[in-house]
């Protein structure tokens, strides 16, 4: 299983929440997608069930991992309503097994 965790950050830098849509991207070898996920977070009930208030990051799991996957990467996408598309830079995820 991997988590990913994506923080927003207000105009001061501080975490805050975020309303649209996120989509993480799960990236293998040759940069070939293994998985992909749409997070409405427009949808109040499903913001609050994502959002961690302890990291205060909203957690994307993936179950569906190849066990012999040594390194993936992850993007994040984020779309505000009437805005225009963030994305994050890719972060690298080693597998120590």
């Amino acid at each position: 299983m991997i988590v990913v965790h994506v923080e927003f950050n207000d105009g001061d830098g501080f975490a805050c929440r975020g309303v649209g849509e996120l989509r993480v991207t799960l990236y293998g070898k040759n940069n070939q997608s293994i998985g992909s996920e749409v997070v409405l977070l427009q949808d109040a009930d499903e913001n609050y069930k994502r959002f961690d208030p302890i990291t205060r990051t909203y957690q994307v799991r993936f179950n569906a991992i190849p066990d012999d996957l040594e390194q993936v990467s992850a993007i994040a996408t984020f779309t505000p309503i009437e805005e225009n598309e963030m994305t994050s830079q890719r972060h690298m995820i080693q597998n120590n097994r």
